[in-house]
């Protein structure tokens, strides 16, 4: 809100003008994750639905708790970047990922924590479809064995996320 402040809005245009952005950035990134896998009449569904979940208006509207309205931006964007890590593997997708879980890192610590099962269950679904779905079929063990590149990208990728949010995670976690 800061950036809105400064360009001279008013601390109640602020906060509006915030509440607009985070809700225009978490259906646009909906929509290029939902766009990737369904095609675009699926990301834009999918946008909608995201956009328009009661939850977004609940955090903005009634409790006022912006920082977890801002993780849920960053959601989509985790899972695109971890997709597409997985299954183009090119580097460029681990500094995306990084990023984005820093984003969540620095704006809601609680919904880092929750939401780091659920990006464990999706990456390891992503994994393991490329076993289960490609059509040259190869032994398990040979696959795991191909994939052990992809998981050091996921781990490099919180690393540098962890590096990113240190001055702020670090505190909090010795708090």
């Amino acid at each position: 809100g800061q950036v809105y402040r400064t360009v001279g809005f008013s601390f109640v245009n602020s906060v509006k003008a915030t509440a607009v952005t985070q809700i225009v950035l978490s259906g646009t990134f909906m929509f290029i994750l939902a766009a990737s896998i369904f095609g675009p009449v699926g990301g834009f569904i999918a946008s909608l639905f995201y956009t328009y979940a009661p939850y977004h208006a609940l955090n903005i509207y009634v409790r006022g708790a912006m920082n977890e309205a801002w993780a849920a931006v960053f959601f989509p964007l985790v899972f695109y970047f971890s997709r597409k890590l997985i299954l183009e593997k090119k580097k460029r997708f681990i500094v995306g990922l990084a990023a984005s879980f820093a984003g969540i890192l620095l704006s809601h610590n609680p919904m880092a924590l929750t939401f780091t099962p659920i990006l464990f269950l999706w990456v390891l679904f992503w994994i393991l479809s490329q076993f289960f779905f490609k059509t040259k079929k190869i032994s398990f063990l040979n696959f795991i064995k191909s994939q052990i590149k992809t998981v050091i990208q996921l781990i490099i990728s919180g690393v540098f996320a962890a590096g990113l949010t240190a001055f702020y995670t670090l505190p909090v976690l010795f708090e």
